[in-house]
């Protein structure tokens, strides 16, 4: 299976958002996460390739679902659509590699 390259940074809707890796997400133990104020996509460094996959459409889903929805759609669907679109995507053979992304994001939150 052919990985593709992760986006540096994707628009969704109006907004240009950034995709990085950041240290801090390790101690907060946490696999990603969006400053929609800041336009950052931040996925945790330690990550597994399988869990950068579903937690990168995981942030993707919140920031359309705001963007779209007015707010974020809640946790547990967020979680089940992100596992679901990965899932899809992987078995026709598109999968990302997240070997380009650099350390950046927002330090403290």
């Amino acid at each position: 299976m052919d990985k593709k390259p992760c986006p540096i940074k994707i628009n969704l809707g109006v907004h240009e958002f950034q995709i990085v890796f950041n240290k801090l997400l390790i101690d907060a133990q946490s696999y990603g996460r969006t400053s929609h104020s800041s336009e950052y996509i931040q996925l945790n460094p330690t990550n597994t390739d399988a869990q950068n996959n579903v937690s990168f459409w995981h942030e993707i889903i919140h920031t359309i679902s705001a963007q779209q929805l007015g707010s974020s759609l809640p946790e547990a669907e967020t979680c089940c659509l992100s596992e679901g679109i990965a899932n899809v995507l992987s078995q026709i053979g598109i999968t990302l590699d997240f070997s380009g992304l650099s350390e950046g994001g927002i330090q403290n939150g």
